[in-house]
């Protein structure tokens, strides 16, 4: 994944920074994840559950990323979900999966290689 070329592109775009929350996800951690919303509280957020489904970040090394945006100079994340719309557009035109396309469960902060 040309990472570096996907952050700079997103910052030109948008004016704020993209960084990377998640790469390689350990089976148990996409598990942990997959129960949200079925047995643990919370909203559903993958249909993976590690073991029997993978997620393209349960490949080593992954296939994937999961990114966060933030305002130059602060950490503080900026979680209005149209600041990923940018993400898309060029995660898309550099040949990537973008998962605001997803149809089930949308996840608009992933990217993944074909």
């Amino acid at each position: 994944m040309a990472w570096p070329q996907l952050k700079e592109a997103f910052g030109m775009e948008t004016g704020l920074n993209l960084e990377i929350s998640c790469t390689y996800r350990s089976p148990k951690a996409q598990n942990d994840l997959f129960h949200l919303g079925r047995t643990k509280p919370g909203r559903k957020v993958t249909n993976c559950d590690g073991y029997k489904d993978l997620s393209d970040h349960n490949i080593y090394p992954s296939k994937a990323i999961d990114t966060w945006v933030h305002l130059a100079g602060k950490n503080l994340a900026v979680w209005d979900i149209d600041a990923f719309d940018a993400l898309g557009k060029i995660a898309k035109k550099m040949g990537l999966v973008w998962g605001g396309d997803f149809k089930g469960i949308v996840d608009r902060p992933h990217v993944a290689l074909p």
